[in-house]
Parts: structure tokens; C-alpha cells; sequence
């Protein structure tokens, strides 16, 4: 609207100019090169209007010629990006689908229209990846190293190269390379320090942990858990030579973490070995109310040393009356009062669970008590028959595998915090059913902060041995070899009557016991070696 009104106001005044030159007549002269030449002013004005438009004409006539190359080449170009653009849709696609043959017709065009340009690259690295060529992959990878916008990119596809080929040393240096360059690289800072845990390496892992919560990589609450299980995992190495280092790392984890089991336990027994029995008893009970565990009971029995077995047992039944009517509050009183051979209240605290449905544990427990109590082997063997068909206690588990102890990451794939006390699904090799050739550990040899790493099994159980022939009983000897706990720690506790009891009771439900099916034994010295 406002053109068509700005049209009309231009040819009004045209109009109002020509009638005003028309009132007005006038002559103009000429003299040029002896040439008079005399027009009129109207003829003048409309000879000078056509000068002007024939002068436009040529002018654009002459700026389309001299544009005509470059449009033709820009032209050219739109068409051949446009094709590049649409293989590239039609690749990302196919890959998209799963389809091989399509990703890598399309990323052929893609290159050869696109060149190293780095949605090509990706293109190409992952079309290759599809069908499997890793070298191939590698090269387009390699490639996306050379510009700055695409180098991380590069780093990120040339680390999953060298994971899936299973080459540590490759994958810790391209994510150390991402760091170098930008330290909130999220795979990056992740990869190193599940690298560093999986090593055992807990000081560097430590410092990762600690950057990848400056960087909001992780949030606080989750930072807090990883950092306790990795202060006692750290504790647990310094226990037996620098004992009142490892108490400070404990109390901090502990802090962190008052639910992490490991935390509170240790502790609480290097506040005992130090003296502070005080200490020591308030945060086992406090661990004890959040959630039962054997291992509290453990502590807190012997959180005074020199105590006697009537001692313990006190203190085990004062632990117990804080959770009413737990099971494991009543396991542990029946084997302290085992311990000092009161068979009554042994009896009376595994009483209420004996008409239910009771776990190996308490049935092992009942076999020792009959048979203390009375040298009644029968009932003990019946006992341990049905021990073989009753429920399975808790027990430590990570990723499958069933272990004596805890420790900070699992044995078969190097996760922090992966263990769990549940009762397992089923009954799984433990970590001596591997082959000697077998490697628990999910990285080979590599430097990750620290020092060069050594890894070794987590855990390493001993074979049960066989009982005497003389007696039908293993030896106190032969029990201090079951189960040889990891840490320091459990390696005093170990020397205790109490641990070599649970060791025993290991023993009589070993899984292969040929009473199992309810067949009963053949004998005396049979159903002992079960």
C-alpha cells in the first residue's frame, strides 16, 4: 500500500513538472565543435530522461556480465553443499537404523563432497564403526584431531576405540590428553577415575573426585559416599603401619558415610585398640540401629581387648537389646554364649527363630549347641542336614561374585562401591573358582597419578581343608587358614575363638555336602567334613 501511494505521489509531481515547463517555453543553444544545435527546454528535459534510462540499462547490463561466472560458481557450490547436506541426513540415518551398507554409501559421498569437513568425519568414524572397521574408525578419528572444534570429539571416539580393543594404556592417555585441555571434559574425568578405583589407587582417585566435584561432574551427596568408601579403603592399607593415620581417614569416612558398614566397624576397633572404648561403643551402636550387621557385633564384642568370653557376651546381649527381634542380634549372642559355653542362653536367643523357616546360619549354630551341650552328633548331623536346604544368609556381593570381605571395588569390574550385604540369588563361584591365568582385574598394569600399578584379586579365598582323620575336626591351625581376611583388621580378628567358630560353621554347609539331598551320612567322620 505504501509503494503503490508513493508511486503515484512521484508521477504526480513528473506531471506537475512537465505542465509547469510547458506554461513556461524557452529555447536551448548549443555551440559545440562549430555546431549550433537549439532545442526547445521540453525536448531538452525528455532527451536528458532517456540519456539517463539508456545509461542505466547498459550500466546493469554490464554489472550482470561481469557476475555471471561467479553466480554460476555459487550456484554450483549451493547445489554441491546441498547434496553434501543431504548425504550426510541420509548417513546419520542409516546409522541410526543399523544399516551398514546405506551409512557407508552415503559417508563416500559425504567425503567427496564434503571433504575433512567434521560432520563428515563423524560421519565417516562412525559408518566404520558400524561395519566394524576399527582402522578405518581410528583414521577418521585421528583426523577430527587436527581442528580445535573437533579434537575432543576425536579424543571421546579414539578412547572408545582403545576400550573396546581393551588397551588401558591407550585409553588413560587420551583421557588424560581431553583433561589437558579442558578439565570438565565429563567421559573424560569419569574414565580416570573409575581407572584410578579399579587400580586401587584411592590418593589419585581422591584428588579425580575431588575435581570432578569442582567441575559439577558429580553431585555433593553422591561425591560424599564415593569419598568415604575411598577413605577406608585407604584406611584399610594403612591400619597395620600407620595406625593413627588410618583412624583419622576412618573417623572422616565415617562422617561422610555413617551407613557405610566398613566405615563405622573399622572405627570402631582402632578407637579400641587406642584406648577410647567410650568412643568406640557409642558409634557401633549408633552403626548397629541404623542396620544389624555381624560384623558390628564382631567390633563391638571385642572393642575391649583382654576381655573374657563371659565379658563379651554381656556386652554382645547390651548390643542386641537395642534392635528387639533381629536375627542377627540373636546369631551373634548364640555365638558369643557358644564362646563361653552357655548353652542355655545360646539356645534361648536362637529359640523364636527355629519354628520359622531358619537360615543356614542359625542351623549350623544349632549343631554346635547340640553337640557342645549334650555330644549329641545325631541331632548335631540333623542339624546340619537341614542346613543344607535352608535359607542362605546375607553375605557380601558385587557383580555377581560372593566374598568373605568387603573392599572398596569389585574384583571383576573395578566399580566403587559395588558391594552390597544381601542374600544372593544363588549360589556363585567365589573368587577361588578362577583359573590362576583368570585376571579379576578389569585393567592391566598402568600409571594413573599415583605410581605404577600393581593389580592384584581383591580377595583371595584359601581352600577349605579337610578335617583330621584321627578326630573328624579341623585343626585350629587349619581353621586360622579359612577365609584369610584381607585387611589387617580382620586378620586380628581372625585370631579370635569367635572367628574361628564362624570359620567352622562355614565349613558344615559347604556347598558340596553329600548329605545335601537328605540322604543323611555314612558315617561320624562324613558328617563332620560336610
Amino acid at each position: 500500500m505504501i509503494r503503490v501511494l508513493l508511486f503515484f505521489i512521484i508521477v504526480g509531481i513528473v506531471a506537475i513538472g512537465a505542465a509547469w515547463l510547458a506554461d513556461r517555453p524557452g529555447d536551448l543553444v548549443l555551440t559545440w565543435l562549430g555546431y549550433r544545435i537549439e532545442l526547445s527546454l521540453m525536448a531538452a528535459a525528455i532527451l536528458l530522461a532517456i540519456v539517463l534510462i539508456v545509461s542505466v540499462f547498459v550500466w546493469s547490463l554490464i554489472r550482470s556480465l561481469a557476475g555471471t561466472p561467479g553466480a554460476l560458481g555459487g550456484f554450483l557450490r549451493n547445489r554441491r553443499t546441498e547434496k553434501g547436506f543431504d548425504a550426510l541426513t541420509r548417513g546419520m540415518i542409516a546409522i541410526g537404523s543399523g544399516d551398514a551398507q546405506a551409512a557407508s554409501r552415503y559417508s563416500t559421498i559425504a567425503d567427496r563432497v564434503m571433504g575433512d569437513q567434521p560432520l563428515a568425519l563423524l560421519l565417516r568414524a562412525q559408518a566404520a564403526q558400524l561395519k566394524g572397521d576399527q582402522k578405518a574408525a581410528k583414521k577418521a578419528f585421528d583426523a577430527m584431531l587436527g581442528a580445535p572444534e573437533t579434537e575432543n570429539l576425536g579424543l571421546r571416539g579414539l578412547f572408545i576405540e582403545a576400550e573396546r580393543q581393551k588397551d588401558a594404556g591407550a585409553m588413560l592417555n587420551f583421557a588424560e590428553q581431553a583433561l589437558e585441555r579442558n578439565r570438565a571434559v565429563g567421559w573424560a574425568a569419569t574414565a580416570l577415575f573409575e581407572m584410578q578405583c579399579a587400580a586401587r589407587k584411592w590418593r589419585a582417585a581422591l584428588e579425580t573426585l575431588a575435581e570432578n566435584h569442582r567441575h559439577g561432574l558429580i553431585d555433593k551427596q553422591q561425591q560424599r559416599r564415593w569419598r568415604a568408601v575411598l577413605l577406608t579403603g585407604l584406611a584399610v592399607e594403612l591400619e597395620q603401619d600407620d595406625s593413627d593415620q588410618a583412624l583419622i581417614l576412618a573417623e572422616e569416612a565415617y562422617g561422610l558415610a555413617p551407613d557405610l558398614v566398613p566405615a563405622s566397624v573399622l572405627t570402631g576397633t582402632l578407637l579400641g585398640a587406642v584406648g577410647n572404648v567410650r568412643k568406640a561403643t557409642r558409634i557401633l551402636e549408633k552403626a548397629w540401629k541404623a542396620g544389624p550387621h555381624p560384623e558390628i557385633a564382631e567390633a563391638y564384642a571385642n572393642v575391649r581387648v583382654g576381655d573374657s568370653v563371659r565379658d563379651r557376651l554381656k556386652r554382645v546381649i547390651n548390643l542386641a537389646q537395642k534392635t528387639p527381634d533381629s536375627l542377627e542380634g540373636a546369631i551373634a549372642i548364640a555365638g558369643a554364649a557358644i564362646d563361653a559355653l552357655d548353652w542355655k542362653e545360646a539356645r534361648e536367643a536362637l529359640e523364636p527363630f527355629i519354628a520359622t523357616r531358619p537360615s543356614q546360619q542359625v542351623c549350623t549354630l544349632m549343631a554346635e549347641i547340640d553337640e557342645g551341650e549334650h555330644g549329641d552328633r545325631g541331632r548335631a548331623r540333623e542339624w546340619l542336614s537341614r542346613g543344607m536346604r535352608a535359607a542362605r544368609d546375607p553375605v557380601w556381593t558385587a557383580d555377581g561374585l560372593v566374598v568373605q570381605s568387603w573392599a572398596p571395588v569389585s574384583p571383576i569390574s573395578g566399580r566403587l562401591d559395588a558391594f552390597e550385604w544381601k542374600v544372593p540369588v544363588e549360589r556363585l563361584a567365589g573368587v577361588d573358582d578362577f583359573d590362576d591365568d583368570d585376571s579379576l582385574e578389569p585393567f592391566p598394569d598402568l600409571d594413573v597419578g599415583d605410581e605404577a600399578l600393581d593389580l592384584t584379586p581383591l580377595e583371595e579365598v584359601s581352600e577349605v581343608p579337610e578335617p583330621s582323620e584321627t578326630t573328624g575336626e579341623i585343626s585350629a591351625e587349619q581353621l586360622e587358614e579359612i577365609d584369610e581376611p584381607a585387611s589387617p583388621s580382620a586378620r586380628k580378628k581372625a585370631k579370635t575363638t569367635g572367628r574361628n567358630r564362624a570359620a567352622k560353621r562355614k565349613v558344615a554347609v559347604a556347598p558340596d555336602d553329600p548329605g545335601a539331598d537328605g540322604s543323611g551320612f555314612e558315617d561320624e567322620d562324613a558328617a563332620l567334613k560336610s
